[in-house]
């Protein structure tokens, strides 16, 4: 089949594809064509040579002529068919309309060539020959007929030349019979072409619906592998979900019976202090896990309104930056912020940016090992533009178009080491999504990750040019 550009689903691509289908039903007939229209032709050539005295005798010249004409079309028809099939294994510039047209022009010439028989070898005053070469030429037709049914056009233009050149002969002649059959022959044709274009919309039409059914076909394959590829989804994130909420859960009932039942005696108070802030600790990791279930769910449902108001900016970075500072730095990661006073005063939702902010830094030193993490954060052609790029763990190029979807982790060791539910990403691109803005991404596996969030924002807040500043 031709390759698209357009959507499987677009009329234009759908279009293409028909053409593609009645052009290998119009082509089909070609081999065949190669080897049984010359065989015709000779035998033509024979019969009217005085083989047979009632059919009269042609003069060898015209008849010579008019067999290498039809070898010469049957052989443009056949490298016609060879470079078509040529063409169409580069399925992306294969063009099957231009094709069509060029099977066409083959149909019309051969089909010329072959009903001028009728002008070759008629014979004046011979109605055996008349009628024998009327019959030839009919047998033509109808093949014609057979060949070209399911592309009208193609017939009309083909076929059509074929009924000219025979309705000419006899209205050149001035014999009873020929008056006869300068009017039925119209009337013949005028009823074949009724009947061939009924025929021909029938051909169409099980062409569209063969299509068709290969297309739900085809969206039934992908449905299922997207239902299966779903359930192995929630059975990951079900096993990972598991583990995260186990593990803090764990170490809040472990310490807390310690603490309970002062398991390490009544004067061991720096050590329960020590659980107390493990307890805290572990509760927060809970609750920010409960937190990412409830987001995501909010935003699939469409339940999150935004509250847009001015903020700053520059602020949130900052503020974010130091909830994890403590944590980049325990990992010996540099972590640098440039900020730029435009971004001081940002139109947009103050707890959606907030956790936009905190997510991409989180994961940036999640997922960074040693090196650094740079976070920038100015408004430029009417957007505020965040950036968070690092050195760290990186995606490969098969798993980058995965780190948006819900539950999806990049399969590396350091997703693996650091787990997570895998869904930081997928919250901050519906935020940004939210506010009309986009997310970009780009990494390199070992090399680090560029994360970019694109928030549109009112004119009045670049109008004016700021200077910069590097925290």
């Amino acid at each position: 089949m031709s390759g698209d550009t357009a959507p499987p689903h677009s009329d234009a691509a759908f279009e293409r594809r028909l053409l593609d289908r009645q052009l290998l039903l119009l082509s089909a007939p070609t081999r065949g064509l190669v080897y049984a229209l010359p065989v015709w032709a000779g035998a033509v050539c024979w019969i009217n040579s005085g083989a047979f005295p009632a059919l009269g005798a042609s003069e060898t010249l015209p008849s010579a002529l008019w067999f290498v004409g039809i070898v010469v079309f049957v052989l443009i028809s056949l490298v016609t068919d060879i470079n078509c099939r040529r063409a169409r294994e580069v399925a992306a510039t294969f063009d099957p309309a231009l094709w069509i047209w060029r099977s066409t022009a083959c149909a019309i010439g051969t089909s010329v060539v072959w009903s001028s028989l009728i002008w070759v070898f008629w014979a004046e005053g011979n109605a055996t020959n008349q009628l024998a070469l009327t019959i030839c030429v009919f047998c033509g037709i109808m093949n014609g007929v057979i060949s070209r049914m399911n592309r009208f056009q193609t017939y009309l233009l083909g076929t059509g030349t074929a009924f000219l050149v025979l309705w000419g002969r006899f209205l050149t002649e001035t014999s009873d019979v020929a008056s006869i059959f300068s009017i039925l022959l119209p009337l013949w044709f005028l009823a074949l072409t009724i009947n061939v274009r009924a025929a021909s919309a029938r051909v169409r039409g099980n062409i569209v619906t063969d299509l068709r059914n290969e297309i739900l076909t085809a969206e039934n394959a992908k449905a299922r592998q997207e239902a299966e590829r779903a359930n192995q989804m929630k059975t990951h994130f079900l096993a990972n979900m598991s583990h995260e909420l186990r593990t803090p859960m764990n170490a809040i009932l472990g310490f807390s019976e310690i603490i309970a039942t002062q398991a390490l005696g009544p004067n061991a108070q720096d050590r329960y202090r020590e659980y107390a802030d493990d307890i805290n600790s572990s509760g927060k990791h809970l609750l920010s896990l409960i937190n990412d279930l409830l987001d995501v769910a909010k935003v699939e449902a469409g339940k999150v309104k935004l509250e847009v108001d001015w903020v700053d900016g520059n602020a949130i970075v900052e503020q974010a930056a130091r909830l994890v500072r403590e944590q980049a730095e325990a990992k010996g990661v540099a972590l640098r912020l440039k900020l730029d006073a435009s971004s001081a005063r940002i139109f947009a939702d103050e707890r959606a940016l907030n956790q936009i902010v905190l997510n991409l830094i989180s994961n940036a030193v999640k997922f960074t090992e040693r090196g650094s993490i740079t976070v920038s954060f100015a408004v430029d052609g009417g957007h505020a533009c965040l950036t968070v790029e690092d050195t760290g763990a990186g995606i490969s190029e098969e798993n980058i178009k995965r780190v948006f979807e819900p539950f999806e982790q990049a399969d590396n060791s350091y997703a693996k080491s650091n787990g997570g539910t895998g869904l930081g990403l997928t919250l901050v691109r519906a935020l940004a999504q939210l506010h009309g803005g986009a997310c970009k991404i780009e990494s390199e596996l070992n090399k680090g990750t560029r994360v970019e969030i694109l928030l549109p924002q009112p004119v009045a807040t670049f109008a004016a040019p700021a200077a910069s500043r590097v925290a």
